[in-house]
């Protein structure tokens, strides 16, 4: 637990973007979220190696963290330059806008779901296929 305190210390000391300046808590609310979390972090591993849960925490912080991944990749409202005007990072949010704002509906539709430069429909629906058929097979 240490480790965890020293290690919040040394970042927000470090960071060049915080200063400890009078009215300014910045520095206080990330020490105190990175001490936070590393402590939460460390209590439900600790459980988990227990006996308490399924298996340890690695495998649920990566499974998390591919469900962030996969849900900002479909919803992102980050809006992007691509050259032809700007596009949103977010597939269902970037079709959607392709929808709205191109007149000819059928190459908004076919850009949307091909598009190359940021996450598309089509990898989207295929990534939910997986999964579906990963949990059908494995409750057959």
């Amino acid at each position: 637990m240490l480790c965890i305190l020293w290690l919040a210390i040394i970042y927000t000391k470090l960071a060049p973007c915080f200063e400890f300046l009078p009215g300014h808590y910045i520095p206080a609310i990330v020490f105190l979220q990175l001490l936070g979390s590393g402590l939460i972090m460390y209590y439900v591993n600790e459980t988990l190696s227990k006996g308490y849960g399924l298996s340890g925490l690695t495998p649920v912080l990566i499974v998390a963290h591919r469900c962030k991944q996969i849900f900002w990749d479909a919803l992102s409202p980050v809006a992007v330059d691509v050259g032809l005007g700007y596009e949103f990072e977010g597939a269902i949010l970037n079709f959607v806008h392709l929808l709205w704002n191109w007149a000819d509906k059928e190459s908004a539709v076919f850009e949307a779901f091909f598009r190359k430069s940021q996450m598309n429909l089509w990898t989207l629906s295929l990534t939910f296929f997986v999964f579906f058929l990963m949990f059908f097979l494995k409750g057959w």
